[in-house]
């Protein structure tokens, strides 16, 4: 039972009459009692000059949601020149506010305190509290930059405010996010950090669930060794952002059932409002054609969560699934007005573009994705793709290899880059390109992933442009075991039957095709 605000200080003859109020004033909020805290604040401010009683009254406000009133005390009471933590809070007023420049001018447009031998005015001057304060500011600087999107400014302030305190892990989820940095970055970032000056004997701990967060197209092993260590040896198996890692693994890799076996009875089992799992439990829908299943979520969704991004992107996704293009991209365009950063639905709001084969509009969406998400090589990719569907094959090479500056290991990236050297006609090239590409997958993509499908069939294309009729026929097969209605294929192993006067075959092989209801041109 919580103590007595009142009863337990009376008496406290030790303490001033200003000393118990601020005892009353600390349970008050540790309590939630945010009337009785800013009650017994004011009068507090009322008795003494105290720059940290104006502080307390201040955030009282704050935390009432009363922006204008804590800046305007802060301002009158002429704090911000004599405390740090004053000037902190005003930029988070500021930025309650949406007042974004003003947050900078109360944050400082850099952090000041970048030299080791400045002075931080504050009420803890311990080196712990200093740092902490230092790399909150950063942070806070972070978002104001980042809602004025000055993307790089704010990737510099968030991994800055890591830099000066390793805990601080809103910056690190701001970066993880909204995507901020490449992949090779990313890793070089993360595991540069100072934990063991930071951490000390958690030092492992820190880093262990840091490495969780990062992107799964390398350092496979690392991560995976991270994991079986968050689980094991610390404990956490049954921690939402450990079980969600997992969950982003099998997601990696293309085993979807499994991720959305994850999904369900483990992460979303113990909190259904977890948004970190949602994106992923969607995907796995999707991929799995889970119709039914996906409206429910969107559903449920929309009562639950109906003011967040990822509900609108599922209600988008659904509907990119029911081939419903206009109404996806509707869902989607509001998707992103309430989070301008949120990759998905960005990249869904192009897909549905590309699915109409409406190039323009598509290209369009995916460099507005690219600007606001620097870290993802995903909306380059989706360009070269586009610009190869209308042949413009030079612009469509400066897409991918941006798309591959970011990433060199995903192999449905090298797969893209194979086609467009097969369009080229460079077959020795693409042969190489697919080799690299079939390397990769059979470390991190499952049997059951749909790139085999796609890699066996353009192993095949260019071994029939080779003239190496027997590889080509292996590939076609092992393609047709992934998916025996790849009309494309069995049109080219027919033409092979036909180029090698095999026409019985062939008539079978045209027949599928016929069967299968495509038009070969």
């Amino acid at each position: 039972m919580p103590r007595g605000l009142i009863q337990e200080v009376s008496y406290r003859a030790e303490y001033s009459r200003e000393d118990r109020l601020r005892i009353i004033r600390h349970d008050a909020a540790q309590q939630h009692l945010n009337k009785t805290a800013t009650f017994f604040a004011e009068k507090l401010t009322a008795l003494s000059d105290d720059t940290n009683d104006v502080y307390f009254l201040a955030q009282a406000y704050y935390q009432s949601q009363e922006y204008e009133r804590a800046l305007d005390l802060l301002n009158k009471k002429k704090t911000l020149n004599k405390s740090v933590q004053c000037r902190y809070l005003a930029g988070l007023c500021a930025i309650g506010l949406e007042n974004w420049h003003d947050a900078l001018d109360y944050l400082g447009p850099d952090n000041p305190f970048a030299d080791k031998n400045a002075h931080l005015l504050m009420y803890d001057d311990s080196r712990r509290g200093n740092r902490v304060l230092e790399s909150m500011m950063c942070y806070a600087r972070g978002n104001a930059y980042l809602q004025l999107k000055e993307i790089d400014k704010a990737k510099s302030c968030f991994k800055e405010a890591l830099k000066v305190d390793v805990k601080c892990y809103d910056a690190l989820d701001a970066l993880i996010e909204y995507n901020m940095l490449d992949e090779r970055s990313e890793w070089e970032f993360i595991m540069t950090l100072p934990y063991d000056e930071h951490c000390g004997s958690d030092s492992d701990l820190f880093r262990s669930l840091y490495m969780l967060q990062l992107k799964r197209y390398s350092h496979t092993a690392d991560i995976h060794f991270a994991q079986k260590k968050a689980e094991k040896d610390h404990g956490l198996a049954n921690s939402l952002d450990v079980m969600h890692s997992t969950a982003k693994t099998l997601l990696a890799e293309c085993r979807y059932e499994e991720c959305l076996n994850v999904c369900q009875k483990y992460v979303l089992k113990e909190d259904a409002l977890y948004k970190k799992s949602i994106p992923t439990y969607i995907t796995c829908l999707y991929e799995l054609k889970k119709k039914d299943e996906l409206y429910m979520l969107a559903q449920e969704l929309v009562d639950r969560l109906n003011e967040e991004a990822v509900t609108w992107h599922a209600v988008g996704m659904y509907n990119l699934y029911i081939k419903k293009y206009a109404e996806a991209r509707r869902y989607f365009s509001q998707a992103t007005s309430i989070d301008q950063y949120f990759e998905d639905s960005w990249l869904g709001y192009g897909h549905t573009f590309a699915a109409e084969k409406d190039h323009d509009p598509a290209i369009s969406a995916y460099l507005t994705c690219s600007k606001l998400i620097p870290g993802s090589h995903l909306p380059y990719m989706y360009i070269g793709v586009q610009y190869m569907e209308q042949n413009m094959f030079e612009t469509a090479a400066e897409y991918l290899k941006r798309s591959l500056a970011k990433c060199s290991s995903d192999p449905y990236l090298l797969n893209e880059i194979a086609t467009y050297y097969y369009q080229k006609r460079e077959y020795s090239q693409a042969l190489e390109t697919l080799r690299n590409a079939l390397k990769l997958a059979k470390d991190r993509q499952s049997p059951r992933s749909n790139l085999w499908e796609k890699l066996w069939a353009n192993f095949g294309h260019v071994y029939r442009r080779m003239r190496k009729y027997d590889r080509a026929l292996k590939c076609f097969r092992l393609a047709l075991d992934k998916n025996p209605h790849n009309s494309d294929v069995h049109a080219s192993i027919g033409l092979i039957y036909h180029i090698q006067g095999k026409t019985g075959k062939a008539l079978v092989e045209y027949n599928k095709v016929l069967m299968l209801s495509t038009v070969i041109i």
